[in-house]
C-alpha cells in the first residue's frame, strides 16, 4: 500500500493497491494530473481517468449531500449488491436501498462526510469518513432530537466499468445512538 500526502496525486483504480490520505509520502513514479474528468451518460455517472478514487468518492458524497437522488443512483450499476442492508435485516434490493438512503437523508438533511482516508485496489475503494449532521427526522424509531452527531463510517465499494457494483459500510451506530440520547453514555 502507498500513502499520498496530496490526495489529488493518487491514481485511478488500477492494479496496484494505494492509499490516499492526509498523511504519508507521495510516490513520485505514480503521480497523475490533478485535473478531473467526469462523464455523465444517461443513467451512468462514471469515474474516468484521470479522476482519482478520492475525487470520485467526493463527487459521489457531494451528490448525496446535495440530495440529488437521481444523480446519486447514477453512480451505481443496475445489478449493484447491497450487503449493508442484510445486516439490518432488510431485503437487499434497489428499492429497499433507496428507501434506506432516503430515510437517512431525511433524518440528517445537513449530512456531511469528511473523507479521512481512502484505500483502493484494482476493483475496490475503501473509505474511512466522519459523518456529521443534525437529527431533524425520524430514524431507527427515534423522533427528531435536533442534536448534532459525529461518528465514523467505514465504506467499501466494489467498482466495475467505473460504476459501483457493491455498496457496503459499517458505521459506529452505538456512538450515533448515544449522541441522540437513545442510549446511555
Amino acid at each position: 500500500m502507498q500513502a499520498y500526502a496530496d490526495p489529488t496525486k493518487a491514481l485511478t483504480l488500477g492494479s496496484q493497491p494505494q492509499v490516499a490520505s492526509t498523511t504519508g509520502a507521495v510516490s513520485p513514479q505514480r503521480r497523475r494530473s490533478p485535473d478531473t474528468v467526469s462523464c455523465t451518460c444517461g443513467r451512468t455517472n462514471m469515474m474516468t481517468p484521470p479522476e482519482t478514487p478520492r475525487q470520485f468518492l467526493r463527487r459521489f458524497l457531494d451528490t448525496y449531500e446535495a440530495h440529488d437522488l437521481d444523480g446519486l443512483w447514477s453512480f451505481y450499476s443496475q445489478d449493484c449488491r447491497f450487503p449493508v442492508l442484510e445486516r439490518f435485516g432488510i431485503d437487499p434490493t434497489w428499492d429497499k436501498y433507496k428507501t434506506f438512503m432516503t430515510t437517512f437523508i431525511d433524518a440528517f438533511p445537513d449530512v456531511h462526510r469528511h473523507i479521512d482516508k481512502v484505500v483502493t485496489d484494482e476493483e475496490h475503494l475503501w473509505a474511512l469518513y466522519t459523518m456529521t449532521g443534525t437529527h431533524l427526522g425520524r430514524i431507527r424509531g427515534i423522533e427528531p432530537t435536533g442534536r448534532r452527531v459525529q461518528y465514523p463510517i467505514v465504506a467499501m465499494y466494489r467498482l466495475a466499468g467505473h460504476l459501483i457494483t457493491e455498496a457496503d459500510f459499517v458505521s459506529d451506530d452505538l456512538r450515533m445512538m448515544r449522541q441522540l440520547g437513545a442510549l446511555p453514555d
